[in-house]
């Protein structure tokens, strides 16, 4: 059955509860709740035993009429507040005082949550590491995180108070993941950024759980909570809450206490008439742009065009090793051994070992011999004259949807030449720069046949991939 089926099956039921005078819902300040009905899970509200027992009445006869019937073995019944007594079965039904988990909440985090996030965070470590084998792109790994680790917590963070330290211990496995090291290479807010703006798009969970809060208490339109509203937070937000009730006021704390946190955070850096106006995506972009600087490593170039360039590289057909060296040179956290230095990482010279002059970005790119003696015979192989600088090896050559993508072979060149120089420092076999860049152009031109797709400048990725010539002139 639909789910709309199944709510319409669902309705008479729930209506005939809700209109009866014989059962007693919850109410505050003249709202009342009896029934919450999310597809087949339905819960009821009861203040009185009487009550439930006109609840259970009433659920036998419509399976009379309906075919359904109640399922005791998989209902549960949950006493509340102050009872005379609380009996283990009551109804045909097994109860307990301890809140069970419904719909995938734990309720009985509630009021104390810390040992639950505490759970947490070896089990989402755990998952973590089952995207490892897949060997995925750091922008793979990024999007990883979002869309089956955060989405996870972000569920349960909807309803659950969750304290800034398990936040950032969050925060540091999704980092540490993202990088696939022990070790954050730079400063944690830039991989929050979005891709556009030089960051990974990695979520921020606290600043998610802020626009939770905030239209959790903007939107919300049940007659019960919003008047659990009124009466909680009129003391504390008397410009915006107003409440008739003037019984003593609760202590705020855990859910609701966030719940104020984030409508005051809010209202000191935006104006109330933007507030109540902006989206829940705009608002998160909006903070994210507010509270992160941009990078360092993009402030260099900001009046220079390219900055489209990590979206251009995402979209690539690369290999997604190629995508992750490239952010790394991007960011300025490519381990050359000047980088090295500066992180304390001990190195026996930062001296490149062919020129005898400091291994920087720029000199594994631009000045070094075996580039320079690279790039050369590229130019030539590829029939296309170069731009080569310190902007060009960050942001790539811009090109046109209708042109040869020759910011995609300029990457390739960059990670073969990289490939060279990381064997030789391991100490591995060296391969010529040349013979990494057919391999990634053959693998490149196997992914375009696959898809029985053949762009219009897919001759010049045969030439690179069959080049003879090429091979002889860079080995």
């Amino acid at each position: 059955m639909s789910p709309l089926l199944f709510a319409l099956y669902l309705e008479p039921l729930c209506l005939n509860i809700i209109q009866s005078s014989c059962i007693r819902g919850f109410s505050i300040l003249g709202s009342e709740v009896k029934v919450l009905a999310y597809a087949d899970d339905v819960a009821f509200f009861c203040t009185d035993k009487p009550s439930v027992e006109n609840v259970v009445s009433t659920i036998q006869k419509f399976g009379v009429v309906s075919g359904a019937r109640l399922n005791a073995s998989k209902s549960l019944g949950l006493w509340f507040g102050s009872w005379g007594s609380t009996p283990n079965q009551f109804a045909g039904i097994n109860w307990t005082r301890i809140p069970p988990k419904y719909l995938g909440v734990p309720l009985d985090a509630y009021r104390f949550s810390a040992h639950y996030w505490k759970e947490r965070v070896p089990k989402l470590e755990r998952q973590a590491q089952t995207f490892v084998p897949h060997r995925l792109s750091i922008f793979g790994r990024a999007e990883a995180c979002n869309t089956f680790l955060a989405t996870k917590l972000y569920y349960v963070l909807q309803l659950i108070h969750c304290a800034r330290f398990y936040i950032q211990r969050f925060h540091r496995i999704f980092a540490t993941f993202t990088w696939s090291t022990t070790f954050e290479p730079m400063r944690r807010d830039n991989i929050f950024r979005p891709v556009s703006e030089g960051g990974l798009g990695l979520v921020h969970l606290y600043l998610w759980q802020t626009v939770s809060r905030f239209f959790f208490f903007r939107d919300n339109s049940h007659p019960v909570i919003r008047s659990f509203l009124q009466v909680t937070l009129v003391d504390c937000l008397p410009d915006l809450v107003v409440s008739s009730n003037f019984s003593e006021r609760p202590c705020l704390w855990g859910f609701m206490e966030e719940v104020y946190l984030a409508v005051r955070f809010l209202k000191a850096r935006f104006s109330m008439e933007y507030l109540y106006t902006v989206s829940r995506k705009v608002l998160y972009k909006d903070l994210i742009t507010m509270l992160f600087p941009p990078p360092l490593y993009r402030s260099l170039y900001s009046d220079l065009p390219g900055h489209d360039v990590l979206k251009r590289v995402r979209k690539m057909y690369v290999p997604p090793n190629s995508k992750t060296f490239f952010y790394k040179l991007h960011s300025e956290t490519l381990p050359v051994n000047t980088w090295l230095k500066r992180k304390g990482i001990f190195v026996s010279s930062v001296n490149c070992r062919l020129c005898d002059v400091p291994e920087t970005i720029e000199h594994c790119f631009i000045s070094c011999k075996d580039a320079i003696l690279f790039w050369d015979v590229l130019q030539r192989a590829l029939k296309k004259s170069f731009v080569i600088n310190s902007h060009t090896i960050r942001y790539l050559l811009p090109t046109s949807l209708d042109e040869v993508p020759y910011d995609m072979f300029f990457l390739m060149g960059m990670h073969s030449l990289w490939k060279t120089r990381m064997q030789d420092r391991n100490a591995e076999t060296t391969i010529s720069s040349s013979i990494h860049f057919v391999r990634m152009a053959i693998h490149l031109k196997d992914i375009y046949d696959d898809l029985d797709f053949r762009p219009d400048w897919y001759p010049i990725l045969v030439r690179c991939s069959a080049s003879i010539p090429f091979l002889n002139n860079t080995m």
